[in-house]
């Protein structure tokens, strides 16, 4: 199988514990709802959620519920993470959406909380707190530790909130989000067994440690599209010196077993640089399921 789900895992004697993180204690969660609105096709919920304090931030986010008109809700829910705030374009956009699926869905906004250390976002954003975590030897650092732990206690939330005002007993949940917030989903998938499938949005890079040499070597130069890291030469000496940056344990790697079955996936072919991602995928880590070969591809282009 392969379990590879977030860059630069491998052997190390100094790695950040995500499953150590997320179990951490926070006395700063809270959630509120804060306003709804009913129209013909949906009832439009907009929560006020604070997840965590990371780093002497708290990490406030918009948690908006939409449930289609008609639709009893029953035990799952669609958890869609996004960066940002609402706005009318999307909640019409995200309407649609559940009104196609029939069925409630949920957008977290503000993954991750940014601009933050002197305007960073995105990804300059998570090398930079990677760097911090080889410097400093704290364990919190790593950035994707309060995403994931974002969507882990929205799903708390979400629980909460449809026992009290939509009258029903959530227990599962379906994660999504794109790009950095797809990786968010697969490590969140690795930490909640909430969590019964995970649809990241983002170029399948699991094998990450054959696959980053095969891009190099293929093309000679990394896509411009993760140059935040790879332009950083103080991040990869770091890394180089130390071996890897975050780690997975046999619990994670159990549960991502779990969502690791027959599949159908649909790879999205943006440039050329994703293409040789989609490549290297015949590369395998030594617990390859045998089952692995039973992938379905659906490949987009455009």
């Amino acid at each position: 199988m392969r379990l590879l789900c977030c860059v630069l895992v491998c052997a190390a004697t100094a790695r950040a514990d995500l499953a150590t993180y997320v179990a951490k204690p926070d006395t700063s969660f809270a959630w509120k709802l804060e306003k709804n609105s009913t129209s013909k096709a949906a009832t439009v919920y907009t929560l006020s959620l604070t997840s965590q304090t990371w780093q002497k931030i708290e990490w406030k986010h918009d948690l908006v519920v939409i449930v289609p008109s008609g639709i009893k809700p029953t035990d799952s829910m669609l958890l869609w993470n996004t960066g940002g705030t609402p706005s009318p374009r999307n909640t019409l956009l995200q309407s649609q959406l559940a009104m196609q699926i029939k069925a409630p869905v949920a957008f977290l906004y503000g993954i991750p909380q940014q601009p933050l250390f002197g305007g960073k976002r995105e990804d300059a954003l998570i090398a930079e707190t990677f760097v911090r975590f080889l410097d400093t030897k704290d364990a919190d650092w790593p950035l994707l530790f309060p995403m994931v732990k974002s969507l882990i206690k929205a799903m708390d939330a979400l629980q909460a909130f449809s026992k009290q005002h939509l009258k029903a007993e959530m227990k599962q949940f379906v994660v999504s989000g794109a790009s950095k917030r797809g990786w968010t989903s697969w490590l969140t998938a690795a930490s909640d067994p909430r969590v019964k499938a995970v649809m990241p949005v983002v170029i399948d890079t699991l094998n990450f440690q054959k696959q980053m040499p095969h891009q190099l070597k293929s093309f000679g130069v990394y896509s411009d599209q993760i140059k935040d890291y790879t332009d950083s030469i103080e991040f990869q000496a770091k890394v180089d010196s130390v071996g890897g940056v975050i780690d997975v344990t046999p619990e994670q790697i159990k549960l991502l077993r779990k969502h690791h079955g027959q599949k159908f996936r649909v790879e999205i072919i943006e440039n050329i640089y994703s293409l040789i991602f989609l490549m290297s995928n015949h590369f395998k880590d030594e617990d390859d399921d045998q089952d692995d070969n039973q992938d379905e591809k659906l490949l987009a282009t455009g």
